[in-house]
């Protein structure tokens, strides 16, 4: 299970439609991080952005979050509240953002492509391309569309909506999202593999630039380093090696149930504890992705 590419259009600094693709095909020499998924599409396990200040970087890269948002977490959503996304700075109000993704399940690919303004999603589609020896098979799950008189027209014929799915339909939540609160299995499926995607971009940027005293990621990594011993032994071997002096870091649960960090210092034959606090922002930037990659390779999901 895999993202082969995703795509926006009218989406914060992209004003014409981008797609960027992980799909490599077979003139590509080997490499050990291109493999073939149940598809049989050879994808690129690992992808750099790399550009100047305000080139994009960190936009291209919301694109995923925000589509997490919509499959998993848009149904939790206050019905009268705007969805996270901005349109390109000069867009009109009723200028349309077009966010798509195609990613695989085992041996089936899925194409999803929403379009939506802020306050409300006006087209929505998820298609199925199953493949096997024989043939490769197409079939449209769903289309919701809005009408003039601001109702949805949906087609839901190989979707196999539960009972009360259209009446539960509102303008700020996905199908998927609308369906997988009525225990839909394939909405479950799909909601199971986007829930493993971890990243440290939000929808307003990086987001340890919105979060006062520690850092949300670190702390994320913490808790689950505390609660997952063999991927922290993991994490203290990798940062062995990065030449920080560093020997492990040692958490500790305090009386309060807070977790008390101390990164231990080797000098010699010599160990001294050192608060986490005290350490660089390098330092404790690293800790806290280190959680997000071993998680990712761990579990076979996407880290971004």
């Amino acid at each position: 299970s895999m993202i082969h590419s995703f795509s926006c259009e009218n989406f914060y600094s992209f004003k014409d439609k981008m797609v960027l693709s992980f799909v490599v095909d077979d003139n590509a020499p080997d490499r050990p991080t291109y493999i073939k998924d149940g598809t049989g599409n050879r994808v690129s396990l690992l992808e750099t952005v790399i550009g100047p200040n305000a080139s994009g970087k960190t936009n291209l890269l919301k694109v995923i979050p925000v589509i997490k948002w919509l499959l998993i977490d848009s149904w939790n959503e206050n019905p009268a509240n705007n969805m996270p996304i901005k349109p390109f700075a000069t867009s009109g109000p009723d200028e349309l953002t077009k966010l798509g993704v195609v990613f695989s399940l085992e041996d089936t690919i899925f194409e999803y492509d929403v379009h939506l303004t802020p306050k409300k999603i006006y087209f929505e589609k998820l298609v199925e391309r199953s493949v096997t020896n024989e043939r490769r098979t197409a079939k449209t799950l769903f289309v919701r569309e809005s009408t003039d008189n601001n109702e949805y027209k949906i087609n839901l014929a190989n979707f196999m909506a539960p009972a009360g799915f259209e009446s539960l339909i509102r303008g700020n939540a996905t199908a998927i999202g609308t369906a997988l609160r009525l225990n839909h299995e394939l909405s479950k499926k799909i909601a199971e593999y986007w829930s493993g995607i971890d990243f440290n971009v939000l929808e307003t940027g990086y987001i340890d630039d919105q979060i006062f005293g520690r850092h949300k990621v670190l702390g994320d990594a913490i808790a689950y380093f505390y609660a997952n011993k063999e991927l922290k032994a993991k994490a203290d071997e990798i940062l062995q090696k990065f030449d920080l002096g560093l020997d492990s870091f040692e958490i500790e649960e305090l009386k309060d149930h807070q977790l008390q960090v101390n990164a231990m210092h080797k000098f010699g034959d010599e160990v001294m504890p050192l608060s986490l606090d005290y350490e660089s922002s390098g330092t404790r930037k690293l800790y806290g992705l280190l959680k997000i990659i071993l998680l990712a390779l761990n579990s076979g999901s996407m880290a971004i």
